[in-house]
C-alpha cells in the first residue's frame, strides 16, 4: 500500500501506524527504512517504538478524539432528534427546511426550562 498522509482517514493513520509497530517487532527494518516504508518521519517511528515498548502495538491503536462534553442528555438529544424529525413546519417555523439557527433556536426553545 502507498501512504500518502494528507489523504489518510483516522482508520488508514492507525493502520499505518500499526503497520510501523509490525515491522518494528519484526526488527528486520531500520527505523528510518520503515519511516521512509510508512511516509513518516523517523521522530515519529521513533516515537512508535516507545509506545511499543512501553504498552505493545496496542497502544498504537486509535484513541477517540477528544472534544467538550455534551450539553444535552441523552434523553433531550432523543427528544431533539424526535422533533427533527417531524420536521421544520411541525416545530412551527414557515418552511419545512432546517438550518443551523433554527436548530439552535429549537435546542434554546426546548431545553431553556430542563
Amino acid at each position: 500500500m502507498t501512504w500518502k498522509p494528507k489523504n489518510l482517514s483516522r482508520e488508514q493513520m492507525e493502520e499505518r501506524r500499526l503497520e510501523g509497530g509490525r515491522l518494528l517487532k519484526e526488527g528486520k527494518m531500520s527505523k528510518a527504512e520503515i519511516a521512509r516504508h510508512l511516509g513518516v518521519s523517523r521522530a515519529t517511528v521513533s516515537n512508535w517504538a516507545k509506545i511499543v515498548k512501553s504498552t505493545g502495538i496496542r497502544g498504537l491503536r486509535k484513541k477517540k478524539a477528544p472534544g467538550s462534553e455534551a450539553k444535552l442528555s441523552n434523553v433531550q438529544k432523543e427528544k431533539l432528534k424526535r422533533k427533527l424529525d417531524r420536521g421544520a413546519l411541525a416545530c412551527g417555523f414557515p418552511t419545512d427546511r432546517w438550518t443551523l439557527e433554527r436548530v439552535r433556536q429549537l435546542i434554546v426553545f426546548s431545553f431553556s426550562q430542563d
